[in-house]
């Protein structure tokens, strides 16, 4: 009998016929199941894609976000198996000698937008959802013949304070994205 054994990347089954009396030895490579989880379904360009993918036992074996963008950020990932807990947006180089998963880890972002018709905003930026950020205006200096009144802020988005006069600071929590007007 001549024949090409199959190699570890043969299909299983593997279907040969006999023509002869042979003896068959089937020989087994360990493999072992790395499992990408995302269960909020928030991230993208997870390398690996969420899966399940085998390795050969003494395989190396990386796992990393090539990105975060606006409004969702990685924040590291729990790892079972060859893998513990990490911050950030890789694994790096990981050897598979047992099961293992990476639970990918997200938070989300909301952008803040403070303007004025006058003076200098401050607050605007991206901050993690339930942050509560304090806004204000920094009010140029006036010569004599001139002054800048606050009337109020005209606010949008969940979270945002809409006001008729009062303090020119003021706070805003972000459950959504935000955009305050000093005026």
């Amino acid at each position: 009998l001549e024949s090409v054994p199959p190699s570890p990347a043969t299909p299983n089954p593997y279907s040969f016929t006999i023509l002869s009396p042979a003896a068959i030895n089937a020989e087994w490579v360990k493999q072992y199941a790395l499992e990408i989880l995302n269960p909020d379904q928030m991230g993208v360009n997870m390398i690996p894609p969420p899966g399940t993918y085998w390795f050969f036992a003494g395989e190396t074996a990386e796992g990393r976000v090539d990105f975060s963008y606006h409004g969702i950020v990685c924040t590291g990932y729990t790892g079972t198996g060859a893998l513990t807990y990490g911050v950030g947006n890789t694994t790096g180089d990981f050897s598979i000698n047992i099961p293992t998963s990476i639970t990918w880890s997200w938070q989300l972002e909301y952008e803040l937008v403070v303007e004025s018709n006058a003076g200098t905003p401050r607050g605007s930026g991206w901050y993690d959802e339930g942050t509560t950020v304090t806004i204000d205006v920094d009010l140029p200096d006036n010569p004599d013949w001139e002054r800048y009144t606050f009337r109020g802020w005209t606010g949008t988005g969940d979270g945002s304070v809409t006001s008729d006069g009062g303090p020119v600071q003021a706070t805003v929590t972000l459950n959504g994205p935000i955009r305050e007007f000093a005026d």
